[in-house]
């Protein structure tokens, strides 16, 4: 009993770790918490490893949802995956969770995780499948607020990746019924990101520009760094399109900034490169 409450403890204090973690990651000092994330990395894992076995779900997730984002940052994608297999299995055996339980939290966070990084490495149509399956198996759970929210993401998300398939006619209206069935800022954000994204395919601009300006402006109120990176940088290709080198270059030193305050190698080394190509 002894051994069990010193780990139960242990587990407590890595999840009140990784909680903190995250809210550096999200507005604080991201750099100083890849810093403490690599140096407890082993530790995270091993807690990590027996929350999933004790049951624990809750902490399971505060201790993922961190080592997701460093693993994303580092490009460290076999092991995403490896805990991807060992939180599914542990997971998925009674099928699809109850969004409103802290099992189904952690399986819906890990799916969407999931998605995000088949998207980041070109695998568009896996993504878009992970999506349309969590929507077919959130449709066979009672309405929540939770499962809406949920079901309103993944709509959302799919939308996007309809524009990155070349499919902005079917994603433009997606896109407007999902930020209008949003209630959040951080989603407000992000559909505000994916008219920006429908307009510019669209070869509007002007109008783009307005979007992606709009969601950048609640990032900045939120203090959502990573948002604000992603929001400079792509004003920065939306500039360098439209022949403006000197606008661009402003747009990608800014989102340089913000990813060298986040420590965030894979967008500092992309504004890098964007500067490097405005410079010739």
């Amino acid at each position: 009993k002894q051994r069990a409450d010193a780990d139960r403890a242990l587990v407590d204090a890595f999840a009140a770790l990784g909680n903190w973690l995250l809210r550096e990651l999200d507005g604080g000092n991201a750099g100083l918490a890849f810093t403490v994330t690599a140096l407890h990395r082993h530790t995270l894992d091993r807690m990590l490893a027996h929350a999933l076995a004790v049951g624990d779900y809750e902490a399971a997730q505060d201790l993922l949802e961190p080592l997701t984002d460093y693993w994303d940052a580092y490009g460290l994608a076999e092991e995403a995956d490896t805990w991807v297999d060992r939180v599914r299995t542990a997971t998925e055996d009674a099928g699809c969770p109850d969004p409103d339980t802290p099992l189904g939290s952690l399986w819906l966070f890990l799916r969407t995780a999931q998605a995000a990084r088949f998207r980041g490495a070109g695998r568009i149509d896996t993504a878009a499948g992970i999506h349309r399956d969590l929507l077919a198996q959130l449709d066979t759970r009672p309405e929540t607020r939770r499962s809406r929210q949920r079901t309103a993401e993944s709509r959302r998300e799919l939308a996007e990746l309809d524009l990155v398939r070349g499919q902005p006619e079917e994603g433009y209206p997606r896109a407007l019924a999902v930020v209008d069935e949003l209630g959040d800022q951080h989603e407000l954000a992000r559909g505000y990101h994916q008219l920006g994204t429908v307009a510019r395919h669209r070869g509007r601009s002007e109008e783009a520009q307005a979007w992606y300006r709009r969601a950048l402006a609640v990032n900045e109120e939120l203090g959502h760094r990573s948002g604000m990176a992603r929001g400079c940088a792509v004003l920065g290709a939306l500039a360098r399109f439209r022949g403006r080198p000197e606008e661009a270059r402003d747009w990608y030193r800014r989102a340089l900034a913000v990813y060298e305050e986040l420590g965030h190698r894979s967008g500092m080394a992309e504004a890098y490169h964007h500067l490097g190509m405005l410079a010739q």
